[in-house]
């Protein structure tokens, strides 16, 4: 066996960790905008703007979090530390955001800022993963 080769619990941690980041993001993408437009009550294109900014925030964040990544390795000896804190705020700001409908008020701004900070988590979990 080559020892660059993954072994197979590795291949299935990897897998899961991609499952769990891409499943995050694909409910975001199929169901955020029905529930900001049918249980918050926004507007088709209030909706559309919130979510458009948190992805122009995304893109904004993550190669600031890939210089952090690669800047701190080797002080934090690797980067499950990054991945682990990325996984536990996605966990919590995915809870948080489906539920947001009974505590936020209907605030446009307060919304992106919370889509905005998932899609932070996110990115702190996914970029070092990646």
């Amino acid at each position: 066996m080559d020892d660059a080769q993954l072994k197979f619990k590795q291949k299935v941690l990897y897998a899961s960790g991609e499952f769990s980041q891409f499943g995050i993001e694909n409910l975001i993408l199929l169901f955020m905008y029905w529930y900001l437009t049918k249980l918050v009550g926004f507007g088709s294109s209030v909706a559309g703007a919130v979510l458009v900014g948190g992805i122009i925030w995304d893109a904004i964040s993550d190669p600031i979090m890939g210089w952090i990544s690669d800047k701190y390795y080797l002080l934090l000896k690797g980067r499950h530390r990054f991945v682990l804190a990325g996984a536990v705020l996605s966990g919590i700001l995915i809870g948080l955001m489906f539920t947001s409908h009974f505590w936020l008020y209907k605030n446009p701004f307060l919304y992106l800022l919370l889509y905005m900070a998932l899609n932070t988590g996110l990115t702190i979990f996914g970029v070092p993963f990646m």
